[in-house]
């Protein structure tokens, strides 16, 4: 289980369209967010804390979702990464941190 993607690195005050592809065989979310330790927040106060995000019960196998989202000086000032919290993914490897500059 892994989250690719061609950029890692994004600008501050500059949308960017995300889209999200399901490759797997089972179903999947994409959270972007700050880095969360496991089991120290429920998925709803998760939800609430996420910049954006394609939801578990829209990214199915083989489906795809987007989302957009333009990056604030806010974000300069922790890691932020793409990542599955379906329960066990993100611990087998649906992690990828990203870098925002301005």
């Amino acid at each position: 289980m892994k989250i690719e993607s061609n950029y890692t690195t994004f600008k501050v005050g500059v949308p960017y369209h995300f889209e999200v592809t399901n490759n797997g065989a089972i179903p999947h979310e994409v959270m972007l967010i700050q880095p969360i330790e496991g089991g120290t927040m429920t998925m709803e106060d998760m939800d609430a804390m996420a910049r954006g995000m394609a939801e578990e019960e829209d990214l199915g196998a083989g489906a795809t979702v987007s989302f957009d989202y333009t990056f604030t000086s806010d974000d300069l000032a922790g890691p932020l990464e793409l990542a599955c919290h379906v329960e066990g993914h993100y611990e087998a490897g649906m992690v990828l941190p990203i870098t925002v500059e301005e």
